[in-house]
Formats: structure tokens, sequence, C-alpha cells
């Protein structure tokens, strides 16, 4: 008798954080979502990206302006900023986002940023290079978290992690417990145009059950077309119980156009935004283009 797999699991130091938390909780997860698919020409995107670190104290990087046009289009379309809560819709009192970024041992981080529709574009550089930062240092709120997490045996684990889960989806209880960076915000981005990213024909980010990310948008790596210049992909999906097709059209479509045109943005910038202190040890300066790279 051939038995195809190994007695004894994968042990928990070699599991990635997330894929526990997906272990803990998944079973059918629903997922009633759309997605549309478009491509961006990025020209426009990389001469502005160049123009304005010729002059920055930091280093700007395509997520960072992804994140910038994102916040614009969640304050010009508030309906994306909405979460699901025992089947009804609840608006965010902020616009706050989630970026997974690179840094700690065990996979992916996710960073919160809030209040990204205030923000000026050098002031959303200076977070996530800071949260990188205390992740290369091992000092982050979610390493510590994810510390705690591991010790729990697996059967307690799950155990605890489908009850969370069962008050997050049900229950409006406030941001101050274990996980409040997933639940205070309600889009997820991601930015996969890093070096050596193969060319992305389609992508579908997975979708963790607490409901609280109901809209994920992604931006793949750039490609030189003949005809158009270079060209990226960008993948938006919704939660169909918050938004319809019509109106997650008319979200692509301004931020293609944001994104084309990140001037635009500058001008929107001026309209509404916060005063913003920079975190200790700024301005940064990343010597290299692999430590930019080294981020996403």
């Amino acid at each position: 008798m051939h038995w195809p797999l190994e007695p004894k699991p994968v042990p928990i130091s070699k599991t990635p954080t997330w894929s526990l938390y997906y272990l803990a909780a998944c079973h059918t997860p629903a997922d009633p979502t759309i997605i549309w698919g478009t491509d961006v020409p990025t020209g426009g995107l990389e001469a502005y990206i160049k123009q304005v670190n010729a002059d920055s104290d930091i280093i700007i990087s395509p997520a960072h302006v992804l994140v910038w046009a994102v916040g614009r289009c969640l304050a010009k379309h508030p309906e994306f900023n909405r979460r699901v809560l025992h089947r009804r819709l609840y608006d965010f009192k902020q616009v706050n986002v989630l970026l997974p970024v690179q840094g700690g041992k065990n996979g992916p981080e996710v960073c919160l940023l809030t209040k990204v529709d205030r923000k000026p574009l050098g002031s959303i550089a200076r977070e996530v290079w800071q949260h990188s930062r205390e992740l290369t240092k091992g000092i982050s709120a979610s390493q510590r978290d994810e510390k705690i997490f591991r010790r729990i045996p697996g059967f307690i684990r799950g155990a605890i992690f489908r009850l969370m889960l069962l008050g997050t989806n049900w229950i409006n209880w406030p941001a101050a417990l274990w996980g409040h960076r997933t639940i205070r915000a309600g889009t997820m981005i991601n930015y996969l145009g890093q070096r050596g990213a193969p060319p992305m024909r389609m992508f579908k980010a997975s979708r963790f059950p607490n409901d609280t990310a109901t809209m994920n948008v992604t931006m793949g790596p750039s490609e030189n077309t003949d005809k158009d210049g270079p060209v990226a992909p960008l993948f938006i999906r919704v939660d169909h119980r918050v938004v319809d097709a019509y109106q997650l059209s008319q979200f692509v479509a301004d931020l293609r156009q944001y994104l084309m045109c990140p001037e635009s943005l500058e001008q929107l910038a001026t309209e509404v935004q916060e005063d913003i202190i920079a975190p200790d040890g700024w301005p940064l300066n990343v010597e290299t283009e692999d430590e930019l790279y080294a981020v996403y």
C-alpha cells in the first residue's frame, strides 16, 4: 500500500503566517465577487516617478502611487469604502487601506495605511518604508502578534480564530483586539510589479473570510509593447454585495486615469491634505534599486 503523503505535517515554523490564518479559518467561505481586468499605459507613470524622485528626499515607487490613486478613488466613490456586517452594509469612518509589505521572515506582512485620501504621496511612501524597516528589525506589531499566534496549540488556535471571525462578521466591535489592522480597512492593495515578476494575464486575489476587505486592487509588472509603450495589468475584485458592475466600471475608469496621469492627483491633493509629521530617522535614503525592490 502506497501512502502519497509524508506521515508528519509541515512544521508550523516553516508555514507562512497568512497560510496559518487561512488553514485555521477557511473551510468553504462564500465569495460573491466581481472581477474587472484592464491595462494601464504606464509611460506617464514612469516619467512622473522619475521626475518626483529627482527632487524627493525619499524614493517613490509605483506601489506608493497606486495607494495614493486608490485613496483618491475611494474618496470619489465612497460606496466602495464599506463592508458587510450581519447582512447589512456599513460605511467605514476613514479611508484606510491595507498593503502587504515584504520584510518578515515568514512572508509579507500587512501594513495599515490610514486616511490615504488626505495624505500626500511622500507621507504614504514614508509610512510604507517605516513599516518595512520595522519588519526587517523584527519589531513590528504584526510580528509580535505572530509570535503569540504560533505558540497557541493548533486545535485551540483554529477554534479561537473561528470565534473571532464569527464576531467580526456579526458584531461591530472596536478595533482594539488582536488582528485589529485587518478590520480597519475595506481595501487591500497588491503591487506585484517587482523585479523578476512574470507577465500577468489574470489575477484573482484570495479572500479572507472576515469579509472586511471587500475590494482588492492588484497591479502587475509593466511590459513594453510596440503600439502603446509600457503597459501594466490592473485587476480589481469587489464584493457583489457592496457594489454592482456598473459602479465598478466607473471606479476602474477613474483609477486607470489617475495612474496614467499622476499629475492630476497633485491638484486633488491640494484640495484636502493633512499635515503629516515624519517618523524619526527621516529622510530615508535607499542607495540602490535592489533595496527598493526588496520591499515590493
